[in-house]
């Protein structure tokens, strides 16, 4: 036969039908009601959806600040002496880079600029569905002649 613990290990209560949230009650009285833990997450974290609960949205809005480099391009204009044998009137041969990284991020793992998942403002919350941004590189070569 198992023995079940009454109590954690900091001597708290262990209630087995539920949470026992830290407050008071209308009287001042220290909080006695017991919820279930599915009331208590799908109301607080909005589980199941918005349809579903009234949810503290301020719960998901997070200070989102970041410096990235975007683009990076170094260019060269070919002197004049070598366009000249290639009979050309200009060459400018550069390379470049996009969505090369983060300078800094407040949230580790989201591109502030990948959060477009559809057109309703709530898919636009999150980088849920969306593929990630794309870091390509490049050479190129301007010609006039």
């Amino acid at each position: 036969m198992r023995i079940q613990e009454t109590h954690g290990p900091n001597g708290e209560k262990i209630y087995h039908d539920g949470m026992l949230m830290e407050g008071v009650l209308a009287d001042g009285s220290p909080n006695t009601n017991v919820i279930s833990h599915v009331f208590y997450y799908a109301n607080t974290y909005n589980w199941g959806g918005p349809q579903y609960s009234n949810s503290n949205y301020g719960l998901y809005v997070q200070k989102n600040n970041y410096i990235k480099m975007r683009e990076l391009s170094l260019g060269y204009k070919l002197p004049e002496s070598i366009t000249a044998k290639l009979k050309a009137k200009n060459l400018h041969l550069s390379v470049f880079g996009r969505n090369l990284f983060f300078l800094y991020r407040s949230m580790k793992d989201l591109d502030p600029e990948q959060m477009t998942g559809g057109s309703h403002w709530t898919n636009n919350v999150a980088n849920a569905g969306t593929s990630p941004a794309t870091r390509t590189y490049g050479l190129m070569l301007r010609a006039s002649f």
